[in-house]
């Protein structure tokens, strides 16, 4: 008798949830968000002199190896969402985010870069509010500097950092009562660094909390 019950259940709430997925087919929303991400660029190792006083002639340099760590920004921006079949919708977005990276070892030293974010993202509804997200983003880096904890603050050189960096954004969000919560990892693509050997590339988590008005 349990059983039947939860069965009866189960299947009274999948109608809803699958008459309230068809409410918002063909409709055209927006979404404004604020969030934060954690961001870092690959293959962005440091070195500096350990042993000042090291004669080159007759002795190795020593040097130490400083990695680089992820740092928190902001970001923020609007999309708009066109839901044109029951699973699949499709959003565009514009928005600003604070990337970069920051050492903690040796020179104590933060790099903020501002981007320019402009993403198309496919989504795939799996349940009443909760959908998987892919596509293609472009960022484009407005400017930025360097902040040490001991040096005057400096601004990024332009021969060294590209202004373009092409990004995969992969995530899954959450609605409920319009309230929209996004996560991503955004896989940089693009090599960032101009002049220095190996491939520099973006990466990092963003979690956003959006609204979502409806226009239809």
């Amino acid at each position: 008798m349990k059983q039947r019950f939860f069965v009866i259940i189960s299947l009274l709430l999948s109608a809803l949830s699958l008459q309230a997925q068809k409410s918002e087919v063909g409709k055209l929303s927006v979404i404004p968000f604020v969030g934060i991400n954690s961001s870092n660029i690959s293959s962005n190792d440091a070195y500096y002199l350990v042993d000042e006083d090291a004669n080159t002639l007759y002795a190795p340099v020593i040097t130490s190896v400083i990695k680089s760590k992820g740092k928190i920004g902001l970001t923020a921006g609007v999309a708009a969402e066109y839901r044109y079949s029951l699973p699949l919708s499709t959003s565009v977005s514009v928005g600003y985010s604070r990337g970069g990276y920051r050492y903690t070892e040796g020179v104590r030293m933060r790099c903020h870069l501002d981007f320019l974010n402009l993403a198309l993202l496919e989504n795939l509804y799996i349940a009443d509010g909760l959908a998987l997200k892919a596509g293609v983003q472009f960022d484009y880096l407005m400017g930025g500097k360097y902040k040490y904890d001991e040096f005057p603050t400096e601004d990024i050189s332009y021969d060294l950092f590209r202004r373009w960096n092409f990004v995969i954004p992969v995530g899954i969000s959450y609605e409920y009562q319009r309230f929209m919560l996004d996560l991503r990892y955004n896989f940089g693509i693009s090599d960032m660094n101009k002049i220095l050997d190996g491939t520099q590339r973006s990466k990092g988590f963003v979690m956003s909390l959006g609204y979502r008005f409806h226009l239809n």
